[in-house]
C-alpha cells in the first residue's frame, strides 16, 4: 500500500468515526421509538379516552401507537429532500451544520413534548412532526455516513466493511432507548435523560464538524467519479446518460419500489404491534406484554448489530443476499401466524436478521447499477413512497382492534402472501440485471481485447 493512500484511509476514518460514535446517541428515535409504549402506558398518556376504573383501553394503544408509525412513516416519506439535498451538497460543512442543529432543536423539544403527556395530548401533531424533523436530521448524518463508504479511492472491500460498521452501529442506537427505559424503571424522568443525550451528543457533534477537514466529496467532484466508474445498461440506455427520473420509472425499479414499499409497511406493521400481539396472545396479560416488549426491544438491536457486523460483506454478492432476504422474510411470516407465544422469541430473531439485510440491500442495489450521482435521489425515494404507503399501518391497527378484536391472524396471512410475492419478484430483477452486468462487462473486455490487438 502506498503512503498516500494510508493517509487517505487515515483521514477517511478519522473524519467518520468520530462522528459516528456520536451519532449513535444521536439517532436512537427512529431505531428505538417502539420501545416508549410501556413507559407511556405507564405513564398514563392518552389515558383521558378511557374509563375512570380502566388501566388501558383500546382508543388509548391506538392514539398511543401513531407516535412511532407516524414517526417512521413520516421520516421515510420526506427522506426525498435529505436525498436530493446529499447529491447536491454532498459533506459540505455548511450542510453538516444545519443537520446537526436541526436534530438537537428537534431533539430538545421533541423531549419536552414527550415527558409532559398533558402538553402531548393537546397538541398530538407537534411531538410527532418533531419527531419527523428530528429523524431526519439523524438519517441525513447517516446517510452521508454511509456514502462515504462510495467516495472516490474507497475499494470494494473496505466499503463493505464501512457499510457493515455502519449500519451495526445504527442497530445499537435501539439499545441507548433501552438505557432510557432502564432509567425510567429506576425513577429517573424521561425528560431529563433524553436532554441530556440530545444536547451533549449535539454538542460535541457540532464541535467535530466545526474542527473537521473537508469532506470527501469535496476532494474529487462526483461527476468524475460517475465517469471514472463503469456502469452497466440500464433498459438499453447507456446509464450516465440516463436521467434519475427515467431510471425511477424504469420496470426495473419499478419493481424495486414494490418490493420496498411491501417490505417497509410490513416492518412498521409489526414494530408497531409487538406489545399488542403480545397482549392477545396472552390472553390480556399486560405484564407479559411488557416482557415481550422488552425482550424484542434487545433481540432488535443486538441481532441487527451481529448480522451487519457481515452483512456488507454478504450484499456484496448481491444474488446470494436477494435469496438470503427471501429466506429470512419467508420464514419469518410463517412463524408470526403461528398463534402461540413462545414461537415469538423465534419470530423476533429472523425478523430482526431480515429487516436490517432489507434496510441495507436499498443502498448496495443502486450502488451495484446507477450512477453515484445520482445515489441520493434513487435510494430515498424508494423509502418516501414505502413511508407514505406505510401510514396505512395505522389503518390496519383500527381494523385490527375494532373489527377482529385484537386478533392479527388474518392480518399476518395476508401480509405474509404479499411479501414472499414481492420478494419473488425482487429476486427476478436482481438476477436480470446481475446477468445484464456481466454481458456489459464482458462486451467491454471484447473491445478492449480486440483494440490491443489492432
Amino acid at each position: 500500500m502506498s503512503i498516500n493512500k494510508l493517509l487517505f484511509y487515515i483521514s477517511l476514518f478519522s473524519r467518520v468515526i468520530p462522528g459516528f460514535i456520536l451519532f449513535i446517541f444521536s439517532g436512537t428515535i427512529v431505531a428505538g421509538i417502539h420501545l416508549l409504549k410501556p413507559v407511556l402506558l405507564e405513564m398514563k398518556t392518552f389515558h383521558h379516552f378511557c374509563q375512570p376504573d380502566q388501566k388501558t383501553c383500546e382508543t388509548q394503544i391506538l392514539w398511543i401507537n401513531l407516535l412511532p408509525i407516524g414517526i417512521a412513516a413520516g421520516v421515510n416519506a420526506t427522506s426525498i429532500l435529505m436525498g436530493i439535498a446529499h447529491d447536491k451538497w454532498g459533506g459540505k460543512r455548511a450542510y453538516l451544520i444545519i443537520l446537526v442543529l436541526l436534530m438537537t432543536l428537534s431533539g430538545i423539544l421533541f423531549s419536552l413534548f414527550l415527558a409532559w403527556d398533558k402538553l402531548w395530548q393537546n397538541f398530538f401533531w407537534a411531538p410527532a412532526l418533531l419527531g419527523v424533523i428530528l429523524v431526519n436530521s439523524s438519517a441525513g448524518l447517516f446517510f452521508l455516513l454511509m456514502s462515504y463508504a462510495f467516495v472516490p479511492g474507497v475499494s470494494t472491500r473496505l466499503s463493505t466493511i464501512l457499510q457493515s460498521i455502519f449500519v451495526t452501529g445504527w442497530d445499537l442506537c435501539a439499545s441507548v432507548f433501552f438505557i432510557h427505559v432502564g432509567l425510567f424503571k429506576l425513577g429517573v424522568p424521561l425528560l431529563y435523560s433524553l436532554l441530556l443525550t440530545f444536547t451533549l451528543s449535539g454538542a460535541i457533534w457540532m464541535i467535530f464538524v466545526l474542527l473537521s477537514k473537508v469532506s470527501p466529496y469535496e476532494e474529487k467532484p462526483m461527476e468524475e467519479e460517475a465517469e471514472s466508474t463503469p456502469m452497466i445498461p440500464m433498459d438499453n440506455q447507456p446509464t450516465p446518460q440516463t436521467s434519475a427520473w427515467s431510471n425511477i420509472l424504469s420496470p426495473t425499479f419499478l419493481v424495486l419500489f414494490f418490493w420496498k414499499t411491501v417490505s417497509f409497511l410490513w416492518f412498521v406493521t409489526f414494530i408497531g404491534t409487538v406489545y399488542d400481539r403480545a397482549y392477545f396472545l396472552s390472553g390480556g396479560n399486560q405484564e407479559v406484554a411488557d416482557h415481550h416488549t422488552y425482550v424484542f426491544s434487545v433481540i432488535f438491536p443486538f441481532v441487527g448489530a451481529i448480522c451487519g457486523l457481515f452483512s456488507g460483506i454478504v450484499l456484496y454478492y448481491i444474488r446470494l443476499s436477494s435469496i438470503i432476504l427471501t429466506v429470512l422474510s419467508t420464514v419469518s411470516c410463517i412463524l408470526i401466524t403461528i398463534p402461540y407465544l413462545p414461537a415469538q422469541y423465534a419470530t423476533y430473531v429472523i425478523f430482526s436478521a431480515w429487516r436490517i439485510f432489507s434496510f441495507q440491500f436499498v443502498y448496495s442495489f443502486v450502488k451495484e447499477f446507477y450512477p453515484i450521482t445520482q445515489f441520493g435521489v434513487l435510494t430515498t425515494i424508494q423509502f418516501s413512497v414505502a413511508g407514505l404507503i406505510a401510514y396505512s399501518s395505522w389503518g390496519i391497527n383500527a381494523f385490527v382492534f375494532r373489527v377482529l378484536n385484537g386478533d392479527f391472524f388474518i392480518v399476518n396471512v395476508g401480509m405474509s402472501v404479499i411479501s414472499f410475492v414481492a420478494h419473488l419478484m425482487f429476486i427476478g430483477v436482481v438476477f436480470v440485471k446481475s446477468h445484464q452486468q456481466r454481458k456489459a462487462s464482458e462486451e467491454a473486455q471484447s473491445v478492449q481485447d480486440a483494440s490491443s490487438e489492432l
